[in-house]
């Protein structure tokens, strides 16, 4: 995850194997989910731009779970 901190906009970049779908999640400290995208891995690098300009500043959750794996981290938002 880049840049993290961040101000308005992260990149998450992850793999995924080819034809693996997964659920991309961010959640606020609170559990309320902002943002949820479903992926089908290419074999390669995945990269996810994600917009949190219209959000308050705080710590971000991260998770993308596949039926094989799940992956988590943190995003901090500040002005």
């Amino acid at each position: 995850m880049f840049p993290n901190p961040t101000h308005d906009e992260v990149t998450l970049s992850f793999g995924l194997e080819q034809d693996e779908a997964a659920t991309l999640t961010i959640a606020d400290i609170t559990g309320r989910v902002i943002h949820t995208a479903s992926i089908v891995g290419l074999g390669v690098v995945h990269e996810e731009r994600i917009s949190l300009r219209t959000q308050p500043v705080g710590l971000y959750l991260v998770r993308i779970k596949s039926a094989k794996r799940t992956l988590a981290g943190k995003i901090v938002l500040s002005r």
